[in-house]
């Protein structure tokens, strides 16, 4: 807008700001106007303006004159006593330039508390100080998300924390309590506990259009699990119109169908087209290369992971029960005493992956590999079969929710975890990096427990931590973290 108006102008351009606590010029005014340090230029007029005559407004300057002239007292008081201890008697240093004498600010902060009080008084919105943020305790200090047997009332009887089915039958007891984690959740309490409570608390934007496509996408691979990439491309044919995007119409070229909508919706028609291209590769390639086939998509787990100790001293006895969806579910071929092992893998939709070294410890892919370790992936397979036989005969489909199970250790029944590139670029289709594999555990990997009990700990008290992410990237709720100059507490300096 700026470069418009500037290349635009014939005759004059005028330039506005507004400078307050709260904001400052932007860039471009100081692009063509310099001021110093501190925002003033000889060469810009500043208007001042009084605050609203509203109520609110008024309350406001009196509280803030409140708190200055309080902070100035007591900045002054802390001055003459050192001087005092320093020199034997209180030095007078000559006064700043339109700073108040000690009585007008004493009068300022009297005046500004009598006034304050009569609004108070007749309940004047905010003037109470039982009205004022930073200055009240708690509202509670009740455990969030650490629950017993008798509080899992309070939750949905049918859906964990992502809409996953509950598990029958849960195997805790009634002293103990239970904390419910997300496999696809971990990394993010890890690298932010308080990111994770406002995701929790369903406090994030709403769903936008990559992640729509996402769903579209996963639709499909979970319709067509072993499908050809004519079977796929014309799914998603049918489907692109849920998205907003003008279906294809028949025997329409590519060249016809780019010319027809608008480039926006080419545009995502073709990512689409990337991703399908991309999940036949996996198909019909790099699953063969890995030694796997298919035993099933979309199924329910739950495990229960005990954790083994409370470092704060709040929370008492602690499980971590881990609850998720699969995308995938994989199996090696059967050793000759019938049995398996297991691979879950997850499709990832998005444009961004993690690094090789990260793959070595990716907190949603060791939860999978420990919930195939406390048997998830033969639970899953059982259900597969049944399902497949009902569907068969006729009969009722087996009842979705998964039976609990708890993690006890090593049992050698993991052949790792993967995700599936689907959404990134930057590499050919056909890479193998797009398949991102972590190596299944061994006996003397604890690693992937200790993560999992770790995250419950982070979550399971009255409290969780602001962190700021190592990648560098900036803090995604700044309004909010402690940590960012936004999002201090009022009663911060």
């Amino acid at each position: 807008m700026f470069a418009v108006a500037a290349t635009r102008a014939s005759t004059r351009l005028v330039l506005t700001a507004v400078r307050n606590d709260d904001q400052a010029p932007g860039e471009f005014f100081d692009f063509v106007l310099p001021t110093d340090a501190v925002g003033d230029s000889t060469d810009v007029p500043i208007t001042r303006v009084r605050r609203p005559a509203t109520l609110r407004s008024l309350v406001a300057e009196l509280r803030r004159t409140l708190v200055e002239e309080s902070m100035n007292a007591m900045r002054a008081e802390d001055a003459q006593q050192k001087d005092t201890q320093q020199n034997g008697a209180p030095m007078h240093s000559a006064p700043e330039e339109e700073a108040l004498t000690p009585e007008a600010s004493a009068y300022r902060l009297d005046a500004a508390s009598r006034t304050l009080a009569r609004l108070a008084n007749a309940q004047a919105p905010g003037a109470a100080p039982d009205e004022w943020w930073g200055l009240l305790p708690l509202s509670s200090t009740e455990l969030l998300f650490a629950h017993r047997l008798t509080d899992h009332a309070e939750l949905d009887e049918n859906h964990g924390e992502d809409g996953e089915e509950q598990a029958e039958n849960p195997a805790e007891s009634p002293g103990r309590r239970t904390i419910t984690l997300s496999p696809s959740r971990l990394e993010t309490i890890h690298s932010s506990p308080l990111d994770w409570l406002v995701s929790a608390a369903r406090a994030e934007a709403q769903t936008d259009l990559s992640r729509s496509l996402g769903t579209l996408v996963h639709a499909i691979a979970e319709e067509y699990p072993t499908g050809t990439l004519e079977e796929l491309q014309t799914a998603l044919d049918e489907r692109i119109s849920s998205l907003g995007v003008p279906a294809r119409k028949e025997d329409e070229t590519d060249e016809e169908y780019r010319e027809r909508v608008p480039w926006e919706s080419y545009a995502l028609y073709e990512r689409a087209k990337r991703m399908i291209l991309r999940l036949s590769y996996y198909y019909r390639q790099h699953m063969g290369d890995a030694g796997w086939q298919n035993l099933g998509v979309e199924g329910s787990f739950a495990v229960r992971v005990p954790v083994p100790f409370d470092p704060a001293g709040e929370v008492g006895e602690l499980d971590a029960l881990l609850t998720g969806r699969v995308d995938r579910l994989e199996g090696t071929a059967p050793a000759e005493d019938g049995t398996r092992r297991y691979a879950i893998v997850d499709l990832k939709t998005g444009k961004s992956k993690p690094t090789g070294s990260e793959m070595e410890t990716h907190p949603q892919l060791a939860a999978y590999q420990i919930a195939v370790e406390a048997g998830a992936g033969e639970q899953l397979e059982e259900r597969y079969r049944a399902e497949a036989a009902a569907l068969e005969t006729g009969e009722p489909l087996p009842d979705a929710r998964p039976q609990e199970l708890e993690y006890t250790g090593y049992t050698g029944q993991s052949a790792g975890a993967a995700l599936v590139q689907l959404g990134t670029s930057g590499v050919n289709d056909e890479s193998k990096t797009r398949l991102q594999v972590q190596p299944a555990l061994t006996e003397h990997d604890s690693w992937a427990a200790e993560l999992v009990q770790h995250a419950a700990e982070l979550i399971a008290g009255s409290q969780v931590q602001a962190r700021h992410r190592e990648s560098g990237y900036g803090c995604r709720l700044p309004e909010i973290c402690p940590i960012c100059t936004r999002g201090r507490q009022v009663t911060q300096p």
